[in-house]
């Protein structure tokens, strides 16, 4: 026997209809928090002093961070998100000079790197530090350029691997190291960078 239905009846199903395609719409659309969108390229920021007494160490370092990204770009740039990005360099002659160094740094850090690799001296890449801690990005150090790093700063990034005696090599493995982590993180995000690198290389 089919029950009689009265216009309350009536006025109710509809709505509850409407009420659960809202909370379908909503369920679907607060699926968690959107990851942010990829950069249009990663931009892996270094000073050298490519001018100076010690230029001839730098060059060799700069051919081992072009041969890096190289690779990386060859291979189809890193991934972030669904996106494959490419990398660029952004190298900076810091001229073996305090002053130099420090307008270099904030130039990376102003033009929108996403990392910075410190210069190859603990007394000059100290001086780093401060710009780059203020930008909230990473500054990526190695065991042999700078085994006196102070390692209370949360920015600083000691890569113990780093150990090649040979700089060409050692800045090719700098560099490597550092854009494979920015892969595993799959994003740009400074903590995800320094977790990533943290992870499987260790920091000093």
């Amino acid at each position: 026997m089919q029950r009689a239905t009265n216009g309350r009846d009536r006025i109710r199903r509809p709505r509850l209809r409407g009420l659960a395609v809202m909370a379908v719409a909503i369920a679907v659309g607060c699926g968690g928090p959107r990851q942010a969108p990829a950069p249009a390229a990663i931009v892996l920021g270094a000073t050298l002093p490519l001018t100076g007494h010690d230029a001839a160490r730098a060059k060799a370092m700069q051919r081992g961070y072009d041969d890096a990204v190289a690779a990386v770009n060859a291979a189809g740039g890193v991934r972030i998100g669904e996106a494959s990005v490419r990398v660029t360099l952004d190298l900076r002659d810091d001229a073996a000079d305090a002053a130099a160094l420090e307008t270099a740094t904030q130039a990376l850090v102003d033009a929108g790197a996403h990392v910075v690799i410190a210069t190859p001296a603990d007394v000059r890449a100290v001086a780093q530090a401060g710009i780059t801690e203020r930008a909230g990005l990473p500054l990526i150090g190695n065991a042999i350029d700078h085994p006196g790093l102070p390692g209370t700063r949360m920015q600083w990034m000691v890569l113990a691997a780093a150990a090649s005696t040979d700089p060409q090599a050692r800045a090719h493995e700098v560099a490597a190291a550092t854009l494979a982590a920015i892969g595993r993180a799959g994003s740009v995000e400074p903590r995800a960078i320094r977790t990533a690198l943290q992870e499987p290389l260790g920091a000093q």
